[in-house]
């Protein structure tokens, strides 16, 4: 899973008396640079080269680390991954994947790894933010297997929080061009609050279709053939496939009042592992474009689950995502662990019913309305 996106919430004043804050921000002027973390994650290790980060997990698990370098590398993109891919194989450490994401306008050039240290399987990413400036950002993330789910919420969210200290734009790399120096920023640009959104459906198109204005934004859903709406409470509803007695519920959301999707899905898989006490498979999607205009997400698992009542059944549990350019709905599945009882074969009915989500996401058409 990539690790890498969430607005972190400021604390409310109450009185004279203001609770302690959750988060700290770190910055570096030369990098021009800066991002806000949990408190939990401990600086170990600051110089001018270097900085590094502790994060404890809990009693009985392996603490991870952050490491964020500068580093003066002005070769092209896929020079870096080459380097990267080579490291690693000689390191003996498997590569899981190689990818780029767009970050505050630049391409971070990241590169996953696992490996197993000290009798630890771990995990690794690696980024580096492919700016057009003299010294760039690098971070090495490493944490046991165990966690990834977790630190991908928390680092996803890091990610979000990423700013410019002067509030500049950023651009990519060009190595034809001769290195542009800047002078160290002092200052840390203001991160721009949102507002709560409303939400109320405006209209009834057909069986299918609904119109939903969203803090004065109008969006429209229409739902994939032999699905149907159900209960619709503000920009919370539910759509159904009676074919598979599948419910989802979806939440519409305005992109800039909330966490990015993918953000919010990586939160979902973190909370959601505990449910299982083993894990016999997950499948994940991220930002898949369809035909629609539209891309979709989801992260899907089956296994047994911790709960006396449902651990002989076939379980699994999903969510996922529709989005577009000003919007998305989250869509989690209400009828999970519950086989049908006139059904000879549970696991079959589970089949279908993971089948029939997976339709519902890539057929699903979210637009914008003039």
């Amino acid at each position: 899973m990539a690790f890498g996106s969430v607005l972190i919430a400021m604390a409310a004043i109450q009185g004279a008396q203001t609770p302690p804050a959750q988060t700290s921000d770190f910055r570096d002027a030369n990098l021009n640079i800066a991002f806000t973390y949990p408190n939990r994650w401990k600086i170990t290790k600051k110089d001018k080269r270097e900085v590094r980060f502790e994060i404890p997990f809990g009693a009985g698990t392996r603490s991870g680390e952050l490491v964020v370098i500068r580093t003066g590398f002005r070769g092209q993109p896929e020079d870096w991954q080459s380097l990267q891919k080579t490291t690693n194989e000689l390191s003996n450490r498997a590569i899981v994947r190689q990818w780029t994401q767009d970050l505050l306008g630049a391409p971070l050039l990241l590169t996953q790894v696992n490996f197993d240290e000290k009798g630890d399987s771990m995990t690794m990413t690696s980024g580096l933010f492919y700016t057009n400036v003299p010294s760039k950002m690098l971070f090495h993330l490493k944490v046991p297997v165990s966690m990834q789910d977790q630190m991908a919420f928390e680092w996803q969210q890091t990610l979000e929080s990423f700013r410019t200290l002067d509030g500049s734009n950023l651009a990519s790399e060009d190595p034809s061009k001769p290195v542009v120096a800047r002078k160290p920023v002092d200052t840390v640009a203001p991160r721009r609050p949102v507002p709560d959104p409303t939400t109320k459906v405006t209209k009834i198109v057909s069986a299918r279709v609904r119109q939903f204005e969203v803090s004065g934004r109008k969006l429209e859903v229409t739902l994939p053939e032999g699905w149907t709406y159900g209960e619709i409470a503000t920009s919370k509803f539910s759509v159904m496939d009676p074919r598979t007695k599948l419910s989802v519920a979806f939440d519409l959301q305005l992109r800039v009042d909330s966490e990015s999707p993918e953000v919010w899905l990586l939160g979902w898989a973190a909370k959601d592992l505990a449910r299982f006490s083993t894990v016999a498979s997950r499948e994940d999607a991220e930002a898949v474009p369809t035909k629609l205009a539209t891309s979709y997400g989801y992260t899907i698992r089956t296994g047994a689950s911790i709960s006396v009542v449902t651990k002989d059944s076939a379980f699994w549990s999903a969510a996922g995502y529709v989005s577009s350019a000003d919007g998305y709905l989250k869509g989690i599945p209400t009828l999970l662990a519950e086989p049908d009882p006139i059904a000879k074969d549970n696991a079959a009915v589970t089949k279908e019913r993971i089948r029939a989500f997976k339709s519902l996401l890539t057929g699903t058409q979210l637009k914008t309305i003039p």
